[in-house]
């Protein structure tokens, strides 16, 4: 059997070359509309990125003149401080040019005013520390104050350490001495016995009376002896009657002291009275009176354990602070500070007749200053008037010094 073999017709390439066609067509509308949303997009791109750049340059150079503004403001800060502080610097050194002109005006007036009334520094140092030696010794004797005595020598040592002189390291020894004395001398607590006082008075007017009872005395009962007649047991009964009667009252001696019963008013009175003693006693504690303290203590004492009810707790406290505030001594052995008075005085002293040396030694420097000056003055006239009058008759005679035989004679006697 044969197959006939047809030749391929030609409308099938035609459909095959018009199918690639149209693809290919396709694919270039679909290229084409991609680059153009791409460039769509890059331009949008490019003007976003364009617009922010703007943006952030604006940021950016409003960043800069702001930091250029506070620049030129701290730039002009500086120099307004820098122009504050060379007027700062003149002005102190003006003022250290004053000082140093005052000082040296003070300097000058010092000398002037001893030179007039013959006083020197020295002399109102020593009389400043002498002040101050004696009023320390003062307050020493009279109020016993240890600290303002110690504080006043301690200053008159400040004065004398100004002092360069020849014998003042002798006084200043005798200040350190008794300054030491009175550190080592024993102190009052002035203060702590001031309110320990203060606080016993509070605690006083807290104490309550005692209260007004009475109680009878218990009664001895007598027993008539065995075998006794009636005679006797009379006795004994009538006995112990009369000691039943006596024991429903309380009977006082006049030859002993009698305790009163206090009314409501005497009560306040009480209490006030003991308050104005322990002022007292704090008045006394600050003038160091050991007399006055002391009694009025012991008075005050004798009166709370009279009149006020001693067996509560705080009574037995007030007591305890009655006997330690009564312990308290107030003389404690005063130090003697009488040596660096004594040493200031010789030192004064000795600085007097000191003085009396060297105003003698001043006036004999100046007298023999002033003799050679006298003895000069004559040669030194005639010497200017040779050399002047030389050239004045050459120029006047217009000759030559050969001519004039007499000039030399003339000068060797003068010349001398």
């Amino acid at each position: 059997m044969t197959e006939e073999i047809q030749p391929p017709s030609s409308e099938q390439p035609n459909n095959e070359r018009a199918e690639p066609s149209k693809s290919s067509s396709k694919l270039t509308g679909f290229m084409a509309s991609l680059a153009f949303v791409m460039a769509v997009g890059g331009v949008g791109a490019a003007g976003y990125l364009w617009t922010q750049f703007q943006e952030i340059k604006a940021d950016h150079a409003a960043s800069v003149s702001g930091i250029r503004g506070e620049f030129a403001e701290q730039k002009s800060t500086v120099g307004v401080l820098s122009g504050q502080s060379e007027a700062a610097e003149e002005a102190l050194r003006a003022n250290a040019l004053l000082a140093e002109q005052l000082k040296a005006q003070v300097t000058a007036l010092s000398e002037k005013i001893a030179g007039i009334t013959g006083l020197h520094e020295v002399d109102w140092r020593i009389s400043q520390a002498e002040h101050l030696a004696q009023a320390a010794q003062q307050r020493l004797a009279l109020t016993n104050d240890l600290d303002g005595a110690q504080s006043l020598l301690d200053a008159a040592n400040g004065v004398l350490a100004e002092v360069k002189e020849i014998g003042i390291i002798d006084v200043r020894r005798a200040f350190a001495k008794d300054i030491l004395m009175l550190k080592a001398a024993s102190r009052v607590d002035v203060a702590g016995t001031f309110v320990k006082l203060d606080v016993l008075n509070e605690s006083i007017q807290q104490l309550s009376l005692p209260p007004v009872k009475f109680e009878a005395q218990p009664v001895d009962v007598k027993v008539a002896s065995v075998g006794s007649g009636y005679q006797e047991d009379i006795a004994v009964g009538f006995e112990n009657l009369w000691s039943k009667i006596n024991s429903q009252w309380e009977t006082q001696q006049l030859d002993q002291p009698i305790k009163p019963i206090l009314s409501t008013d005497q009560r306040a009175y009480l209490k006030q009275n003991l308050a104005l003693l322990m002022e007292q006693a704090q008045l006394a504690v600050m003038k160091r009176d050991p007399v006055v303290y002391e009694r009025i203590l012991q008075q005050a004492q004798t009166w709370t354990e009279t009149h006020f009810n001693m067996d509560s707790p705080t009574a037995g406290a007030v007591l305890a602070t009655f006997e330690e505030l009564k312990s308290v001594k107030l003389s404690p052995i005063t130090p003697d500070i009488s040596e660096a008075v004594r040493a200031l005085a010789m030192f004064s002293e000795h600085w007097r007749q000191e003085k009396i040396i060297r105003q003698q030694q001043v006036n004999i420097q100046q007298q023999v200053s002033i003799q050679p000056q006298a003895n000069i003055e004559p040669k030194v006239n005639i010497q200017p008037q040779v050399n002047i009058q030389k050239p004045a008759n050459i120029a006047a005679a217009e000759v030559s010094e050969d001519e004039l035989p007499g000039s030399d004679e003339v000068t060797e006697e003068v010349a001398p």
